[in-house]
């Protein structure tokens, strides 16, 4: 018996009698190929078939779980990336149709993978796309990076788990049920960190019930006696800063990283002034988890092929900030060039809302999401009877209202937006005398970004937390 939601039954039902299979052929470590591992340091099952008996011993390497000559050395941080096909480089990796999670173990070598000793290190199931689409789409490739543990040798235990078949238990058809795709990497950890906990056993207890992936869960009952699977959703949260080379932008990215959770994609209009982000990505501790895209917002053509291009490479958005403009100090309208306050307006105004439209779908609207602009004080209609920079208070009037009413338009979307002033910061923009370290404003609005729910969407904010008056 297996209950599962329409969804499921959808991808059961879709190209059933899809046979492209997935094996892991080889490893890469901080980017470096290690060449075929194929029975060399990875204990190679004989062909590409997936595991279906879960009372089988291969559930734990698969069927060939037999040491091989080689071990590969990694050190604590290092980034290593499984690479997966299907019987060579540049084929199909695995058939489309196997939807499903990528989950990652390791265990200790002079266990054999017997026993409770299989501890999880990776998981990712679905947000927006399946985990094994982002696999196929990044041409059979996914990493993770090894933990703090403590120095010696041990299994590194990928795993496929495709749903294409699980409307039938194989215990009912072995010509169906779940599928499993796993071998063990041999690994000499170089450390001096701490010893693995306790872990979970295969066969045995299957999956850790820690959660399910919204808005279903999936129960299997795959054996004689019941187990409750749980396919989780990654932990991870995706954010879009835009113009993030420098500024503002920048520290927003060096912050969002300092949480190993967050995965940052970084838009720069001009690679030649890319070394402090590129400094941020050599950072081992970073690795895999920032990409650069380039992106020039006033530019149609070059947005479509940005949200591609993030679309295909990280999938859906869980924040989206959008920190563009220019500021304009001139006294006077009655004096303004028009065609230069067309082009603050450019800018300020129609620059975010070509990101919005462009990059809004990308937003994850299965849970919360967020659209965050910057703006200023400055375009507060309450306080604009002073005369300082009157064009620059009007184009972020006009954003701010932008916003207000965009959070109305993308509400049914679950999608909460905020508008958010920095402050007089320390960058380019506010000089060197500005009362605003970077560091303490984007901290403030990362503490503003948490909070903003569907309730108090469209909001004009302070960095500090205080709500402004329009």
């Amino acid at each position: 018996m297996m209950k599962l939601s329409a969804l499921l039954i959808g991808l059961a039902t879709a190209a059933a009698t899809a046979h492209a299979h997935a094996t892991v052929w080889g490893v890469w470590i901080n980017g470096v190929d290690q060449g075929n591992g194929q029975n060399q340091y990875i204990r190679s099952p004989p062909n590409n078939n997936p595991v279906k008996d879960l009372n089988s011993n291969a559930v734990a390497c698969n069927a060939n779980n037999r040491a091989v000559p080689t071990t590969l050395k990694v050190k604590a941080g290092d980034t290593v990336t499984f690479e997966w096909f299907h019987d060579s480089r540049n084929d199909e990796i695995i058939a489309t149709s196997h939807k499903g999670p990528i989950v990652v173990y390791i265990a200790p070598t002079s266990s054999n993978g017997a026993g409770n000793v299989w501890v999880k290190l990776y998981q990712e199931g679905y947000n927006g796309n399946w985990a094994v689409d982002k696999l196929i789409a990044a041409r059979g490739k996914h990493s993770i990076r090894i933990p703090n543990i403590a120095a010696g040798n041990y299994l590194l235990r990928p795993e496929l788990i495709t749903l294409h078949e699980a409307d039938t238990a194989y215990s009912a058809n072995p010509a169906r049920g779940v599928q499993f795709y796993m071998s063990c990497i041999q690994i000499e950890v170089q450390s001096s960190g701490s010893t693995l906990p306790s872990g979970v056993a295969f066969p045995g207890l299957f999956y850790k019930a820690e959660g399910g992936l919204p808005p279903f869960k999936i129960s299997f009952h795959l054996t004689d006696r019941p187990a409750i699977v749980y396919i989780m959703t990654t932990s991870v949260s995706q954010y879009l800063v835009i113009g993030a080379n420098r500024g503002l932008g920048l520290e927003f990215v060096r912050q969002l990283l300092r949480t190993p959770e967050n995965k940052v994609i970084a838009t720069y209009r001009d690679a030649s002034k890319l070394d402090e982000l590129n400094k941020l990505g050599s950072d081992r501790s970073n690795a895999g988890r920032l990409e650069l895209v380039r992106l020039d917002m006033n530019d149609d053509g070059s947005c479509k092929v940005a949200a591609n291009e993030i679309q295909s490479k990280v999938g859906p958005i869980d924040v989206l900030i959008i920190n563009a403009g220019i500021i304009d100090e001139s006294n006077s309208l009655l004096q303004k060039n028009i065609d230069d306050l067309a082009d603050l307006f450019q800018n300020n105004v129609l620059g975010p809302l070509r990101i919005t439209q462009h990059f809004a779908p990308l937003l994850n609207t299965r849970q919360l999401s967020k659209l965050v602009f910057l703006t200023s004080q400055i375009g507060s209609i309450s306080r604009g009877k002073n005369g300082t920079s009157p064009s620059y208070g009007i184009s972020n009037a006009a954003l701010n209202m932008m916003g207000r009413k965009l959070a109305h338009e993308l509400e049914p979307s679950n999608v909460a937006v905020a508008l958010v002033h920095p402050g007089w910061v320390q960058t380019d923009m506010g000089g060197p005398n500005a009362p605003v370290t970077p560091a303490q404003s984007i901290s403030g609005m990362l503490k503003v970004i948490d909070k903003v729910d569907l309730k108090n969407s469209g909001e004009y904010w302070q960095w500090d937390g205080q709500q402004l008056p329009w």
